[in-house]
């Protein structure tokens, strides 16, 4: 999670000042469910997410080699050290907002 501010009803930041903090993530089959926790729920608040990509090329084959040696030690790692992109849930995807 990457903010939670305070907004007006068309998504515009009305305060810098976070809202919200990030609780916990659990993995199931269908996704990821996200727990938020807010000061408020009686005003508009915009919860931004930021993602990270995989690497491609020949640095994201020295980093799945990493990944497999922390895996033969018993260890569970992950690399995202691609490009970055934010996810708001003001965002819109093929013209229908989520």
């Amino acid at each position: 999670m990457y903010s939670v501010t305070l907004t007006n009803d068309t998504g515009s930041v009305l305060d810098e000042k976070q809202k919200g903090r990030f609780d916990w993530a659990t993995k199931a089959e269908w996704g990821v469910p996200i727990g938020i926790t807010v000061e408020t729920t009686n005003e508009p608040l915009s919860v931004v997410f930021q993602f990270q990509l995989r690497r491609g090329g020949p640095r994201r084959v020295l980093e799945r080699l990493q990944e497999y040696v922390v895996r033969l030690r018993g260890g569970e790692v992950s690399y995202f050290t691609g490009g970055k992109f934010f996810v708001t849930n003001h965002t819109r995807i093929g013209g229908d907002s989520l």
